[in-house]
């Protein structure tokens, strides 16, 4: 949700899941932009949002981080090109890498 001061709300809503074109536009009223589409870059979930003009994001629908034991969706991002993820020698997830802002994110 955007910041706003005394202002309507607005949304912004990703797309990200498969080809990220699930979700159609027709369904919100005008204060919600929706960004689809898909590419390559390892932050394309959260690609097009700038982290300093909204006050929380919700991140729906993720699932288990690949490694997690007793998850039958477990996987982060592809399970055909990567393993697993770690931050700081722990299992990290899509949510997890997703909220570290790109600028700060390196990836070895």
């Amino acid at each position: 949700m955007a910041k706003s001061a005394g202002k309507k709300s607005s949304f912004l809503i990703r797309d990200a899941h498969g080809n990220g074109r699930n979700i159609l536009k027709k369904f919100f009223q005008q204060n919600v932009q929706l960004i689809q589409g898909w590419n390559k870059e390892p932050t394309n979930m959260m690609r097009g949002i700038d982290y300093k003009k909204f006050d929380f994001a919700i991140l729906h629908g993720y699932h288990a981080a690949a490694g997690t034991k007793l998850s039958p969706l477990a996987h982060t991002f592809s399970s055909r090109k990567l393993g697993k993820f770690t931050l700081n020698g722990k299992i990290a997830g899509e949510t997890t890498f997703l909220c570290i802002p790109p600028h700060i994110l390196v990836c070895r």
